[in-house]
């Protein structure tokens, strides 16, 4: 390789192996998701999707708060190919009890706390609403970690079926139960179907487990327990931080402007996230794959995986994004003739969609490269920017407001952190001596 080519190869070698199955399950698992808001959102009533829609943004950041960052931390420390060490075994077994306890706290407040607040008339909500998204809460939780554990390990069937696909695809057959017997579906009913299947795919996911984790091991030493604590820190706020600015715009709009309004921003997230499945698909494996290239000082392999994933998945989110522009109305349309006049905001968060597949797995890079503190101040500064931009946006404006406070929070957010990532793997200067010749 000459001095100043780019690795950007169409086609990465270690990216191959594995990408057809993380492809493949990312992908189930995105259509299952999407296709049970879809079916809430067109035969749900306007408010109970609203409620869904308020309840699924608490699960989507109750992880990230009760994980305490440790489905990341895992990826700095759990090799994969290689027996264990003692230090691995007792940095697991520290990160699955910090796990394990966020996860039964948070979910056991969130419980409680919510319903007892509808006994005092507190809040406004089905009864059992907060229950069951206290239960989908702690068993995501704790699923999370666990299929990290396993995809650091390179088991990928193991780590993502339960996880991406097993849960989802349950919780839809009980919608299409529900609709073809003319039952009906609630917010209520759907959130106990997702608290079920979560708490089975837990299950069967421990069983995956047992060999993993050790029965046995000592406790870490006090310059360990430093660094895991640090670690941990800087993790927990990445990790907490980027879902935080994510859902506070539904959250607003679900408890200070209307319901359905929170329903509608919903639909038109998730159909816009459909554009980086291919990216989270790719990142899922690039990620322990980019810690152990860091661990074994392989900064041109590590170029090679970043930058090829950059390519994949901002390719494939330009294509999507294509072909929303003609599908778009016909898919707006099809759930609500009032959901037209939302098209130009879908197009608009599927456009930082592309933005956000384009610039690559760039947050992973920098958790795992041994850059965490720099990755926690760029989360604490765009994503706290973009919650009170999201915030005051949907206040002010209502949903045009957040729709572009969020797009703009996600464009700003992905081009800063790959440009530190440029910068830290050499590529900014290559980029610039191949202009000076």
């Amino acid at each position: 390789m000459r001095e100043n080519a780019l690795p950007i190869p169409i086609g990465a070698a270690r990216l191959r192996r594995s990408f057809g199955q993380a492809f493949i399950y990312r992908g189930l698992g995105a259509l299952a998701g999407y296709l049970t808001v879809l079916l809430l959102a067109r035969f749900a009533a306007p408010q109970d999707f609203g409620w869904f829609a308020t309840a699924l943004a608490i699960i989507t950041l109750g992880p990230s708060v009760a994980g305490a960052g440790q489905p990341m931390a895992v990826l700095r420390f759990v090799r994969r190919g290689t027996a264990r060490t003692g230090s691995d075994d007792r940095f697991l077994r520290a990160s699955a009890s910090v796990n394990v306890i966020g996860a039964v706290t948070t979910g056991l407040a969130l419980a409680v706390i919510g319903e007892l607040s509808l006994r005092l008339e507190l809040l406004s909500a089905p009864p059992g609403l907060f229950l069951w998204t206290g239960l989908a809460v702690a068993a995501l939780t704790a699923l999370e970690w666990a299929s990290a554990v396993l995809r650091a390990q390179g088991r990928l069937s193991e780590a993502f079926i339960p996880r991406e696909i097993l849960w989802r695809v349950g919780c839809l057959a009980g919608i299409i139960f529900c609709l073809s017997t003319g039952q009906g579906i609630d917010a209520r009913l759907t959130l106990a179907m997702i608290a079920v299947s979560l708490l089975i795919c837990l299950a069967l996911q421990w069983r995956n487990m047992h060999d993993s984790i050790p029965t046995a091991a000592a406790s870490l030493e006090p310059g360990e327990r430093t660094g895991f604590r640090r670690l941990g820190r800087d993790l927990w706020i990445i990790a907490m931080s980027q879902p935080l600015a994510n859902q506070v715009g539904l959250l607003v709009l679900g408890s200070s402007l209307s319901l359905e309004s929170a329903g509608l921003f919903l639909f038109l997230d998730r159909t816009a996230q459909l554009l980086v499945f291919v990216l989270t698909s790719l990142a899922a494996i690039a990620s322990p794959m980019m810690a152990q290239l860091r661990r074994d000082g392989d900064l041109d392999g590590l170029r090679v995986v970043f930058m090829s994933t950059c390519v994949y998945g901002g390719a494939a989110a330009l294509g999507l994004f294509a072909l929303l522009i003609l599908l778009g109305p016909a898919l707006l349309s099809f759930i609500s003739p009032a959901y037209g006049e939302a098209y130009p905001f879908l197009l608009l968060l599927a456009l930082g969609q592309v933005v956000n597949a384009a610039t690559g797995p760039a947050a992973a890079l920098l958790m795992v490269a041994d850059h965490e503190h720099l990755a926690m101040r760029l989360g604490l500064l765009f994503n706290g920017l973009g919650l009170v931009l999201v915030a005051s946006g949907a206040l002010a404006f209502g949903l045009p407001g957040a729709v572009v406070a969020s797009f703009a929070t996600t464009a700003v957010r992905s081009t800063v952190a790959f440009a530190c990532c440029l910068h830290i793997l050499g590529l900014r200067q290559r980029f610039s001596s191949r202009r000076d010749r």
